[in-house]
């Protein structure tokens, strides 16, 4: 098929918002999650917010009534999951890795060290 090229800047910088938002502290007021709990959200649930999934989680943290949920609906799952892989590559996403309370290993999505650029530049 024909590839069709897009801007992803806004979309982009939505996601950004909203990671921010998460993963600062001000993100669990009223939340009832333990301190280990608490901010921690893996990229599958960024993508599951964007496409403006009802999954059990996004309903249980709120997440459908933050801005970013559902906006990036019309990309479909697979791209939506495709452009926040290539803003982890970027670096304005990062994938933290972290030993759950079970042992066993999780990647939690945070800021990278550009995500700032996003925001205050014309980065497209």
């Amino acid at each position: 098929g024909a590839v069709i090229e897009k801007d992803v800047t806004e979309y982009s910088k939505m996601v950004v918002d909203f990671v921010r938002q998460i993963t600062s502290n001000a993100g669990t007021a009223g939340n009832k999650k333990t301190k280990w709990q608490a901010n921690r959200y893996t990229l599958n649930h960024v993508v599951d917010v964007f496409r403006g999934a009802q999954t059990s989680k996004v309903l249980s943290c709120g997440h459908n009534r933050l801005a970013l949920y559902s906006k990036g609906a019309q990309l479909g799952h697979h791209n939506c999951e495709r452009l926040l892989r290539k803003l982890v590559l970027d670096g304005i996403l990062h994938e933290e890795m972290q030993s759950t309370y079970q042992d066993q290993t999780a990647l939690y999505i945070k800021l990278g060290p550009k995500a700032y650029q996003l925001n205050n530049s014309n980065m497209q």
